[in-house]
């Protein structure tokens, strides 16, 4: 909120009914849209009031744009929602999704969808990650790490979709290393419960929730994520800018982001995932190159990139909506 304020963006935070799942939302929505061309619409439910307040506006409605986030959607397993979704996507003019996975997740439970989705990859800004680790930084970030062992970095949160348990069940097959895992979330208590079963307590440190994430990167040895799925990867696109050779598991999205910069290991196999782990570990010159090859690809998912592409789509939108007003 204070980024966006800083930039002079004009910001607006309306009062919300309750529960946010209100259909009081669409009434709001309506007199809000009247003041705009466009609106980009985040995450549902707040997809579905915009779409049903456009609906009820008829012709006057605003141009709509979404971004599709994910690969996995729970409603998607869900039949009743299934005419609900369709109504609603029905009603977006244009659709961002963040990966080609997320794009075909999309048009292959909504086929209707193909002629107008476009990928917009995620981005980060570079710059945030050029610098250097220190061994004094080091120690002073991770004081339970000796200076000579190496040490992987993981971010993300603490929930099914991340998989940390066969995270875990593999780094109980790498010796001599330490795992530092950043991010909350609700299954933290399991978590340190299975490394104490594990007998890895003393080489697994939750570091919760961090503001320091380039710094924790820059005096990593690697980076490892186990996720079932993805819709992007921008942990693992952060961890690229910083120089980290990559272990991921092969699910879309982060198989396309990290691509060769990194170790495809299959999801849910602790045993696979053990192995790409200990052979990094043990080849300087597998580490050195998908390093090299890290900083490379990351330049491709900038945030530069990502505004630019919006701003091609919203150009494209609007064109197209006033040349439709001057032949009415």
């Amino acid at each position: 909120e204070s980024k966006i304020k800083d930039a002079g963006i004009p910001l607006l935070m309306p009062d919300r009914p309750r529960p946010i799942r209100s259909p009081a939302h669409i009434a709001r929505l309506r007199k809000l849209f009247r003041g705009y061309d466009l609106v980009h619409v985040q995450l549902f439910p707040a997809q579905l009031w915009v779409a049903l307040a456009a609906i009820t506006m008829g012709k006057s409605a605003p141009i709509l744009f979404t971004t599709e986030q994910n690969t996995h959607n729970t409603r998607r397993d869900i039949p009743a929602f299934h005419p609900i979704d369709r109504l609603m996507y029905s009603r977006y003019d244009h659709i961002a999704a963040i990966s080609d996975g997320t794009r075909d997740a999309m048009t292959t439970y909504l086929p209707e969808t193909a002629g107008r989705i476009s990928v917009v990859h995620n981005g980060i800004d570079p710059r945030r990650f050029t610098e250097s680790g220190s061994p004094e930084e080091r120690a002073q970030l991770f004081p339970q790490v000796p200076a000579t062992t190496p040490l992987l970095l993981c971010i993300g949160r603490l929930e099914p979709q991340k998989d940390f348990p066969n995270l875990l069940r593999a780094f109980a097959q790498v010796p001599s290393a330490h795992l530092a895992i950043v991010g909350i979330g609700p299954l933290q208590a399991e978590l340190e419960a299975l490394a104490q079963t594990l007998a890895i307590q003393d080489c697994v440190h939750f570091l919760g929730r961090r503001n320091d994430i380039p710094a924790l990167l820059r005096n990593a040895d690697g980076y490892v994520q186990a996720s079932k799925w993805e819709g992007f990867g921008i942990a693992a696109v952060e961890a690229m800018a910083s120089g980290l050779p990559l272990v991921i598991t092969d699910v879309p999205g982060l198989r396309e982001v990290v691509a060769d910069a990194g170790m495809h290991v299959p999801s849910g196999n602790p045993d696979a995932l053990a192995g790409a782990i200990n052979r990094l570990l043990t080849s300087v010159d597998q580490r050195d190159r998908l390093s090299r090859r890290a900083r490379e690809r990351a330049q491709m998912f900038s945030i530069g990139a990502s505004a630019d592409a919006y701003k091609s789509l919203y150009e494209r939108l609007l064109i197209g909506r006033q040349s439709v007003k001057n032949r009415a």
